[in-house]
């Protein structure tokens, strides 16, 4: 929940701790950044960018799954004692994966880094209610500009509003380009799988 509401990169949701969570104002601060090298854990008192330190608003839908979450956590959310070290990352999400396959009929390979494109894509759905520089400050990603990877659907789905995309009446893309179109069909699959990973759990 914290991943795909809120749009965080994989060392940004490892560096959260309790205190990060304004429960009264709805809330999460980013301001640190999990990293590790040889497999020690440490955290970097900043995240990827300047842009990085941000606050985000979290979907009254995720509060109390997160608050069900946090009661089991240590120090830092995704660890009961200590920093978690890249193996032991490895290990809980393969385990993760491991049980949303036992009980889907379709196989599902999803990655923290989806997820944020994920909720890029959600942001994207909502243009023009809200402008693609928000987007890009939710993100942490710039002052309005986003930097494309080159198979980031959700990514390029920003660029697309504002270069070769326009929006329709319900808030959907529409594509003006075959490479526009093979992106948001890969975005839309990628959210699905998702829904039905997040509905399993």
């Amino acid at each position: 929940s914290i991943l795909y509401c809120g749009g965080l990169r994989k060392g940004e949701a490892l560096a959260l701790t309790k205190e990060d969570i304004d429960w009264n104002n709805k809330t999460l601060s980013v301001s640190r950044a999990w990293i590790t090298y040889k497999n020690q854990p440490s955290i970097k008192p900043y995240p990827k960018s300047d842009n990085g330190i941000r606050v985000i608003p979290i979907p009254d839908v995720a509060i109390p799954l997160i608050k069900d979450y946090v009661k089991f956590s240590g120090d830092y959310l995704f660890s009961e004692k200590g920093l978690i070290t890249s193996h032991k990352y490895e290990t809980m999400w393969k385990r993760i994966l491991r049980k949303l396959n036992a009980v889907s009929d379709e196989p599902i390979s999803i990655t923290a880094h989806i997820l944020r494109h994920n909720y890029c894509t959600e942001l994207c759905y909502q243009i023009p209610l809200i402008s693609s520089k928000k987007i890009a400050q939710l993100l942490g990603d710039g002052a309005g500009d986003l930097h494309v990877d080159a198979g980031g659907d959700a990514v390029f789905a920003v660029e697309l509003v504002g270069r070769e995309a326009r929006v329709g009446a319900h808030g959907q893309f529409v594509s003006q380009g075959g490479r526009a179109g093979q992106q948001q069909a890969q975005g839309q699959q990628n959210r699905n799988q998702f829904l039905h990973c997040h509905f399993l759990l």
